[in-house]
């Protein structure tokens, strides 16, 4: 498993918060870390058809539980975070 869990929320590929996490994910990885990186736009559809118990999502949520750490990432709009990262959450 790896140490640190990566999580994008942006909803556009590409994306500024792509591009910071990924910088993120270098330097972890300098460190000494493992990890995986995820992105929202990967499970978006089944998000929002409320598919929670899916079997990527599940994947995700193992994962997740068993790191060591967590890094989230998201765009912000009008001061909330993206829908799609707050039902992920």
């Amino acid at each position: 498993m790896s140490d640190i869990v990566i999580l994008s929320g942006s909803p556009a590929i590409p994306s500024r918060t792509d591009i910071s996490l990924k910088h993120i994910q270098s330097l972890v990885e300098n460190a000494g870390f493992t990890t995986a990186y995820f992105s929202i736009t990967d499970f978006q559809q089944m998000i929002y058809s409320r598919k929670y118990n899916s079997e990527d999502i599940s994947k995700l949520s193992e994962r997740i539980q068993a790191a060591r750490g967590v890094i989230i990432g998201s765009p912000v709009y009008l001061k909330l975070y993206t829908t799609i990262v707050l039902k992920a959450l």
